[in-house]
């Protein structure tokens, strides 16, 4: 049966070993996907997609994170819907895929060694901001992004 493989933009075997990941940094990000339905973990599976940022040659890589739903993580994962606008300040929401998917918000990103010795790329406890947030003013935005007002007035 076989297996297309497509080497457009490969120019050597360099090229074949790395990864879509972006390096830590400060990102301007769109959700691309939200997978809340708990069928292949126990936590909130969420894609970013960088649109901008303060490391240049990012846009388009992608970062993948997990938020756990237990009570002693829940204010992470109510960091990233609050900064996202999907949950203003003072209400008690239930929030889905189609509220998250599209949204865009602007995280920051570190390496961290994990116990198994490996590097790790994920978004620091609580670096998640909205894109109208002054603390994120200079991480710079990608054109025709998001409101600059996400959440910051709400």
């Amino acid at each position: 049966m076989g297996v297309e493989i497509d080497a457009t933009g490969v120019a050597s075997e360099e090229d074949t070993h790395g990864s879509n990941r972006p390096v830590p940094g400060k990102y301007h990000v769109r959700i691309d996907h939200w997978d809340d339905t708990f069928e292949q973990t126990d936590k909130v599976v969420a894609t970013f997609v960088v649109l901008a940022g303060t490391v240049p040659g990012q846009e388009g890589t992608e970062h993948r994170e997990w938020f756990a739903t237990s009570d002693a993580a829940m204010p992470r994962l109510r960091c990233v819907c609050i900064a996202t606008g999907a949950v203003p300040f003072g209400r008690v929401m239930q929030v889905e895929a189609a509220d998250m998917e599209g949204r865009e918000l602007v995280i920051k990103l570190i390496d961290k060694e994990g116990t198994d010795g490996k590097i790790y790329t994920n978004i620091t406890w609580d670096g998640m901001w909205s894109l109208g947030n002054p603390a994120v003013a200079s991480v710079p935005r990608a054109e025709g992004g998001g409101a600059d007002d996400t959440s910051w007035d709400i």
